[in-house]
């Protein structure tokens, strides 16, 4: 686990700006990365939301596993941004290239989804600072191969002091990726996969020194920031 670190810098104002240029040089695969993602959420959502709906709980129990669903995605694209920040190409195969990590990812997508949801029914503000607290979770296990509540930890520990800080990139990072969908719905496909590149670069800020290679392939790598 990484040394704990007092006095974390705040965010760089350029994140979303670096995203945007990690993205334009692969954004086929990236695109089609945030499909698999939207078809995977969307059906597990589906069809656990109505097999596991009731009058006490609603489709949560859907929703919230849909959540662990997209972690587990989101941790695969956040492997693919790492590596080519690394300066080793992002492949599809990236998103399976997690699976040891899947319960951890299954777990810290739920949990920090609940979490977020819980925030959210209190006039939604709340909400926006549970998620920025936690928004290097998944990061966090996929990179230093945390468990997903040590990764929380991690998380909440580094954005403790600066949480409006944390709540208001979170808001932006998700709004800009989200935007997409205002383009007839298939926008998000090309704005989606912003979220997890700027996650990745969040976690190079703040755990650059600590992240290993993570692809095989070392051959010819050089950063691409």
């Amino acid at each position: 686990m990484a040394t704990a670190v007092t006095g974390w810098p705040r965010i760089r104002p350029h994140i979303l700006s670096d995203a945007f240029a990690l993205y334009q040089r692969h954004w086929v695969i990236y695109s089609l990365a945030q499909i698999l993602h939207a078809v995977a959420v969307s059906a597990t959502v589906g069809f656990f939301g109505s097999m596991a709906y009731t009058p006490e709980l609603g489709a949560l129990p859907g929703v919230i596993l849909g959540a662990g669903v997209s972690g587990f995605i989101t941790g695969g694209m956040v492997l693919m941004a790492l590596n080519q920040i690394r300066g080793v190409a992002p492949r599809i195969e990236d998103l399976t290239a997690v699976g040891p990590l899947w319960f951890d990812l299954l777990l810290a997508g739920g949990l920090t989804g609940l979490a977020s949801a819980i925030g959210y029914t209190f006039f939604i503000i709340p909400g926006f600072i549970v998620s920025g607290l936690f928004m290097l979770t998944i990061p966090l296990v996929v990179a230093l191969k945390l468990p997903a509540v040590a990764a929380m930890k991690q998380s909440a520990h580094v954005f403790k002091d600066q949480w409006s800080h944390a709540a208001f990139w979170y808001f932006l990072l998700l709004f800009i990726s989200s935007i997409g969908i205002a383009f007839f719905g298939i926008g998000i496909f090309v704005t989606g996969p912003l979220y997890p590149i700027g996650l990745a670069l969040l976690l190079e800020q703040y755990f650059g020194h600590a992240i290993p290679y993570l692809s095989k392939d070392k051959a010819s790598a050089s950063s691409e920031l």
